[in-house]
């Protein structure tokens, strides 16, 4: 209560029973929500204008005491004023805590709208649970999440509302947090309208102004998606990690110039285990003959600098054999940071089949040409005695008149000359066997087919066959060897062999691109579609009666057209007769 003056006791008892004193009794302000230090100046002057009123109210009633005006019983308008003026008193002093506490509210109301609004925005599933774990506050996605209205989730029990799986097992995480615990973890397939889902769980104790727990404010953030995501990877690297254990070339990763990672195929290769190899500088595997190289090519790459990716090196195995390997590598990404990856092959038993094929090439080659030396001789030991017989023959059919032994002699000299071809023919289909490649030269075609068929001029008169040429009025240069008169030679033999008299033999070329296409048709009998493919082996010929041939004309025309790169086979002529193609590429 407000105290007026210690002395004037009597006028406070008088003052008392005229209510004219305000008593503040026993209403009490909370100092440590209000301050009062914090009274601007203008709210002081108001605090001073009403105790200023105050004092004057009393100080009129005492003098109206002690002048001996009339009691307030004698007036009917001095009780009303003294009221007037009390209530007045009253207003103002009270009015700087009115003020205070409206906006003491007012800001608070701003905070907690500001609050909610952050509550509501969040991404985050909030509620807040008191500590007998009832629902007290939600937000808009939690009830999206869990599925279930917010007005049905105030008052409900957590445990009912979203559950986890630890809920009623003894492990309830809220627990902890009522003990002033607080906690953020992954928790497993929450129920919700989706069925199950991922969340990660974040609560924290909820004190009041004391410091005293009050309950827990829980966040929950759905990572189904994450999670789906991370066993799909899960699943890939197991793939990965399965096929790179099974794999059957050796596979590492280094990192700063060590291991850290290999496959059981490189463990094998090397015969270390993957705990020695991790580690262990890549280098050190690698023969000194490229130890030095190796290691430089492997830093620049790890560094991102472009290298050969693949290449052959010589290594040393943990017992110390050496072994030659085909690596392969590459940068990648390995936690963040640039690493490199790579896979080899063991080639020891490759490098020593190559070595062994050269040795073997090498020997070919000799014996090839021992073949060649070989077939040389034999031509030449073949023909002497040849050449002898035809010569002694030749001598005595000028001598001799007798018709029987000139007939005798005649054939001699025919078989002779069959001979001859024989092995000439035999000498130049094994030189050609051998050979891998010609040397070319540009060749007139059309010149070289008109020569061919001059050769053969009086053989066809002798045999009535007329030789049409089809040939086009520009030259035709291709990359030739001047053997290939050899193949237009045995075609137009061969038809010559097998056309009856008074037949056509037509020799054509054509130009098609860059190939060149030439033909020799003729009128015989054909040739049956068993014998096409194989008329150009060696010795595979079609019997006729009264043709005689060896066999390899065709052979040799074959082995001719492959070493030009090109290709040769036979079709039927209709009505009758067989068409001989050869093609040929303009440019070797």
């Amino acid at each position: 209560m407000f105290f007026i003056h210690k002395k004037s006791r009597e006028v406070r008892k008088k003052l008392n029973s005229h209510n004219f004193i305000i008593f503040i009794g026993n209403f009490k302000i909370n100092w440590s929500i209000i301050e009062m230090e914090k009274i601007k100046s203008p709210l002081k002057i108001v605090i001073l204008l009403g105790i200023g009123i105050f004092v004057v109210e009393t100080a009129i009633m005492l003098v109206f005491e002690f002048v001996g005006i009339p009691s307030a019983e004698g007036s009917i308008y001095k009780p009303y004023i003294r009221v007037l003026l009390n209530s007045i008193a009253l207003l103002i002093l009270i009015s700087p805590v009115l003020y205070l506490l409206y906006n003491e509210c007012n800001k608070r109301i701003k905070y907690e709208n500001k609050l909610r609004s952050i509550y509501e925005g969040t991404e985050e599933a909030m509620r807040i649970i008191d500590k007998d774990f009832n629902i007290i506050m939600v937000n808009s996605r939690m009830a999206e999440i869990s599925g279930v209205p917010i007005e049905k989730q105030i008052g409900a029990k957590c445990f009912d509302v979203f559950p986890s799986d630890a809920c009623g097992t003894g492990f309830c995480t809220l627990k902890r947090v009522l003990l002033g615990e607080s906690v953020m973890y992954e928790e497993k397939l929450r129920k919700s309208k989706k069925g199950k889902i991922w969340t990660r769980h974040i609560a924290i104790p909820l004190k009041d102004s004391e410091g005293k727990i009050i309950g827990v404010i829980e966040a929950f953030r759905d990572i189904t998606k994450r999670k789906r995501i991370e066993e799909k990877l899960r699943e890939s690297e197991e793939k990965y990690r399965t096929l790179t254990e099974k794999s059957l070339t050796g596979v590492y990763i280094f990192q700063n110039g060590k291991f850290i990672f290999v496959n059981q195929k490189f463990c094998d290769i090397f015969g270390y285990s993957k705990e020695e190899l991790i580690g262990k500088e890549f280098w050190k595997l690698v023969h000194p003959d490229h130890r030095e190289i190796v290691k430089e090519r492997g830093l620049k790459r790890e560094r991102g600098e472009k290298i050969p990716e693949q290449y052959e090196i010589k290594v040393i195995t943990k017992d110390g054999k050496t072994k030659w390997v085909e690596m392969r590598a590459t940068q990648i990404n390995y936690s963040s940071k640039p690493a490199v990856m790579g896979n080899l092959v063991d080639i020891t038993e490759k490098k020593k089949a190559g070595s062994e094929l050269r040795k073997y090439a090498e020997e070919l080659e000799k014996t090839n040409k021992l073949k060649d030396i070989f077939i040389d001789i034999l031509r030449h030991d073949l023909l002497n005695p040849i050449s002898v017989i035809e010569g002694m023959s030749r001598l005595v059919l000028e001598e001799e008149d007798r018709e029987d032994i000139r007939r005798e002699l005649n054939l001699i000299l025919k078989n002779v000359e069959k001979v001859k071809s024989l092995i000439e023919r035999a000498s130049l289909l094994g030189k050609l066997e051998s050979k891998e490649k010609l040397e070319f030269k540009q060749i007139e075609l059309r010149e070289i087919i008109n020569e061919v068929i001059e050769d053969y001029s009086q053989i066809s008169k002798e045999k009535i066959i007329k030789i049409k040429a089809n040939l086009p009025s520009k030259e035709i240069i291709i990359e030739a060897n001047p053997i290939i008169r050899e193949v237009f030679s045995n075609l137009i033999s061969n038809a010559m062999k097998y056309s009856p008299e008074n037949t056509t033999i037509e020799v054509g070329l054509q130009e098609k691109n860059n190939k060149i296409l030439c033909y020799v048709k003729d009128e015989g009998t054909g040739i049956p579609d068993e014998y096409k493919k194989s008329i150009f082996e060696r010795f595979k010929r079609i019997k006729k009666e009264g043709v005689k041939g060896s066999g390899l004309g065709l052979a040799i025309v074959k082995r001719l057209v492959e070493l030009h790169n090109g290709r040769v086979w036979v079709e039927d002529n209709k009505p009758r007769g067989s068409i001989f193609y050869v093609e040929l590429p303009k440019n070797q």
